[in-house]
């Protein structure tokens, strides 16, 4: 029987909580996806890591990132404190 991508990860998120590690799931399940990342996108880890990684990274690939998710100029200089003609440029 072949499982969606959706009823993979609530198979993998059931055999952790039986404590199964993710070597045992990973060959239970057989899927291509992560197990770790399938759990960490259960937990909501996923996003405090990608928070975290976005923190480390310069003001400028901040600001880019904040743009492209569509804040104003004014949120970019405020929350990254940089100047506005840094942000404008």
């Amino acid at each position: 029987m072949l499982l969606s991508k959706k009823d993979k990860e609530k198979l993998v998120i059931k055999l952790a909580n039986e404590g199964k590690t993710p070597r045992e799931t990973a060959k239970e399940v057989h899927t291509s996806q992560s197990i770790v990342q399938i759990l960490n996108k259960a937990t909501g880890d996923d996003e405090a890591e990608k928070e975290q990684r976005l923190k480390n990274k310069s003001e400028y690939a901040q600001a880019f990132k904040m743009f492209k998710d569509g804040r104003p100029l004014e949120d970019v200089a405020i929350e990254l404190d940089i100047e506005s003609p840094t942000v404008i440029c």
